[in-house]
């Protein structure tokens, strides 16, 4: 396996730019691209970013606690669970960067929403998802019941 480092941001943000007139679409792609261009393409063209806010209206979900429709919701993306999980993963890494780091967040285009659902999360639970999502995304290869696994980890994390 040959591995390849993260090319430079400028770099990957100069080629999707030629995908969107949106500056700032194109950066969220590139950041949420990890340094690939080709995986920020894929974010861009895809309609990736759609999944992205399903994610986060699956924590909004889980604030609720209306756990039928975090279930629902769940249900709603299992053939794309695996990204989900990834994006999810990014949206809390944001929340916790956003008070330090704002310039640096990945999502950049929801960078409120994301402060308002920081506030309403707290930290304990902030910490809570991001430890269970570690340990749900390291089962997740080998795991053929990932949807069931992840409504028990959200309903864990949302009961308090």
């Amino acid at each position: 396996m040959v591995r390849y480092r993260p090319l430079p941001e400028d770099f990957v943000v100069q080629h999707i730019q030629k995908l969107t007139d949106n500056p700032t679409k194109a950066l969220v792609a590139a950041r949420l691209g990890e340094g690939s261009v080709g995986l920020a393409y894929q974010y861009l063209a895809s309609g990736r970013l759609t999944l992205r806010n399903k994610m986060v209206s699956l924590l909004e979900t889980g604030l609720s606690g209306d756990f039928s429709s975090l279930f629902s919701a769940v249900d709603g993306i299992e053939n794309d669970l695996h990204h989900g999980l990834h994006f999810l993963s990014h949206l809390l890494c944001d929340i916790v960067m956003l008070p330090h780091s704002p310039d640096r967040i990945s999502n950049l285009d929801i960078a409120d929403k994301l402060g308002s659902l920081g506030s309403r999360l707290g930290s304990s639970r902030i910490e809570k998802l991001l430890s269970g999502l570690e340990e749900l995304r390291r089962q997740a290869d080998s795991n053929v019941l990932l949807p069931f696994h992840t409504k028990s980890f959200l309903v864990n994390a949302f009961s308090e």
